[in-house]
């Protein structure tokens, strides 16, 4: 298996190296439905969140997860890894929650302690 923490690391770097300084928000892989296809299954998933996890958490970012919408949803998939129509509006509010609460951070903590 690919270590995602060093290409995760080259990503986070490149974005980080931008003049514009973007706001960067990890998210985790999808649940895999049933077996999964070649090295693509739960087991594998199982072993990637920690690393991400401790990714977004070295590089001090928000990280999104998507397991509770989407876990033991079978209908919300087109195969076993790819959600459906369906499967990614539910993928899109929850990834929108988390830009929500990244905007949060940025624009208004700051507002906070200059009233």
């Amino acid at each position: 298996m690919v270590d995602p923490g060093i290409y995760g690391a080259l990503l986070i770097d490149g974005f980080n190296a931008l003049p514009k300084k973007p706001q960067i928000l990890l998210c985790q892989p999808v649940p895999v439905i049933g077996e999964g296809r070649f090295t693509i299954n739960e087991p594998n998933r199982q072993k990637i969140l920690p690393l991400i996890a401790e990714l977004a958490r070295s590089n001090g970012l928000q990280l999104a997860g998507l397991d509770a919408a989407l876990q033991n949803r079978p209908e919300l998939y087109l195969d076993t890894v790819h959600p459906n129509m369906h499967g990614t509006a539910v993928f899109a509010s929850e990834i929108a929650v988390a830009v929500e609460s990244l905007l949060v951070k940025i624009f208004v903590f700051p507002l906070v302690g200059i009233w």
